[in-house]
């Protein structure tokens, strides 16, 4: 079973060691925890893009180009043109100027939308494939996420560091624990762990660098 928060938040304050102190008030020991689940989530993504990937299905019709990120949006992965079938297409990621004077379609990010380019061709079925943020540990029961719970003493030892700074105590043998020693690949850490489990469960290579030049008449068909 997957650590809870309320398990968290007594592993920290045993670090801390100032269990039951009002000096840490629960909703900043709180904050140091997410802070610390976002840290670690955004190292396993930072190597595999697949972890814990979404899909977000959505249609536009004539005169539509734009679909709102969901709420627990990230960074975007892929964006399909008619998903699931004989005709998907995976879109490239262009500039507003150059994505808008083309005939193949493309995407790019605006604010909180994604925008579908050229406007005459957007209409469609697509998929947006994308990386959501972790979920935020609020209750007591809220858990890690499966998977990362073996890395849940992370958690703890970034936690209790921020804990320490805001103290302006000192950590330092701590920060070796969860970061490593610069320089020393024999000791990096619980990150390091973190970075070499994330590897191991990469789905492939990354992606080669596209070639987006227009293929000979004869070869080409617009998706």
């Amino acid at each position: 079973m997957a650590t809870a928060l309320s398990v968290l938040e007594q592993r920290v304050q045993t670090l801390y060691d100032v269990s039951g102190s009002t000096v840490l008030s629960a909703a900043e020991l709180d904050q140091f925890i997410n802070d610390a689940y976002r840290k670690l989530w955004a190292m396993v993504v930072a190597v595999n893009k697949d972890f814990r990937l979404t899909p977000l299905p959505f249609t536009l019709v004539a005169g539509q180009q734009a679909q709102a990120f969901p709420a627990d949006f990230m960074e975007i992965r892929f964006v399909r043109l008619n998903p699931g079938t004989d005709g998907q297409v995976y879109l490239t990621k262009w500039g507003a100027k150059s994505g808008s004077q083309q005939y193949d379609r493309s995407y790019r990010p605006s604010g909180a939308n994604l925008i579908i380019e050229p406007l005459q061709r957007a209409a469609g079925v697509y998929s947006l494939d994308y990386i959501p943020q972790p979920p935020v540990l609020a209750a007591p029961t809220d858990s890690v996420d499966a998977e990362l719970d073996q890395f849940s003493d992370f958690l703890v030892y970034d936690a209790t560091i921020a804990a320490l700074a805001r103290e302006e105590a000192d950590a330092g043998q701590m920060v070796a624990i969860c970061y490593g020693i610069p320089g020393d690949p024999q000791n990096a850490g619980i990150a390091g762990r973190v970075r070499r489990w994330a590897s191991d469960q990469r789905s492939a290579d990354p992606d080669k660098i596209e070639d987006v030049r227009r293929r000979s008449p004869w070869m080409w068909a617009p998706p």
